[in-house]
C-alpha cells in the first residue's frame, strides 16, 4: 500500500504526473515518478534555468490531480 501525503493507492490505484515547461510524464508507480521529478530538478538546476516543477497525483477513476510536491526557481537562486 502506497501512501503520499495522506492519498491512499490500495483498492483504487494511484496516477503520477510530474510537469514542468516543456516536460510532462505520467507514471504507475511512486517511485519511478520521483526520481524522474528529481531529475528533472536536477537538469534545471544545472542549466542555471528559471522553473517550476511538479509532482502530482490522481486516483483512477477521479479528474483531479492533487498536489504532492513543488519546487519554484526564479532567477535569484543563481545570484551570487
Amino acid at each position: 500500500m502506497e501512501e503520499i501525503k495522506g492519498i491512499t493507492c490500495v483498492d483504487n490505484p494511484c496516477a503520477y504526473l510530474v510537469r514542468t515547461k516543456g516536460y510532462s510524464e505520467q507514471f504507475s508507480e511512486f517511485s519511478r515518478a520521483q526520481k524522474a521529478f528529481a531529475k528533472e530538478k536536477s537538469k534545471k538546476i544545472r542549466a542555471e534555468e528559471t522553473f517550476k516543477i511538479d509532482l502530482l497525483s490522481k486516483q483512477t477513476g477521479t479528474n483531479k490531480w492533487e498536489l504532492i510536491d513543488q519546487v519554484k526557481i526564479g532567477e535569484d537562486y543563481y545570484e551570487e
